[in-house]
C-alpha cells in the first residue's frame, strides 16, 4: 500500500498561495472594508429539452439539444465586507 506524502500538498498550497502572501493579502482587504471580487453561480430555468430530459421523455434530438444548453453561469461581482466579517478578518 502506498503512503500519500503530505508534503506534496503542502509545497502546492504554497506555490498557489505565493507562500501564503495571497491569504494575508485577503484577510487585510477583508478588515480594511474594501470591496473585492467574487464569483458566484446562477442557475438557469430549465428549456423544454432539459425539461424532456428531466422526465425521460425525450428524443434522441431533444438531448443532443439539451446537452449543448447552460444550466448555470458563474457572476462575478463586488462583495462589500460587513462590520462582521472586518471584526472578525482583524
Amino acid at each position: 500500500m502506498r503512503k500519500h506524502h503530505k508534503g506534496r500538498m503542502e509545497k502546492y498550497i504554497q506555490e498557489q498561495t505565493m507562500s501564503g502572501a495571497l491569504i494575508g493579502e485577503f484577510f487585510l482587504t477583508v478588515a480594511s472594508g474594501q470591496p473585492f471580487p467574487m464569483k458566484r453561480t446562477v442557475r438557469l430555468s430549465l428549456t423544454l429539452e432539459q425539461w424532456a430530459v428531466a422526465r425521460g421523455t425525450a428524443t434522441p434530438e431533444q438531448r443532443a439539444i439539451a446537452e449543448k444548453q447552460p444550466r448555470f453561469i458563474v457572476v462575478e461581482e463586488l462583495y462589500y465586507p460587513t462590520v462582521r466579517d472586518m471584526m472578525e478578518a482583524m
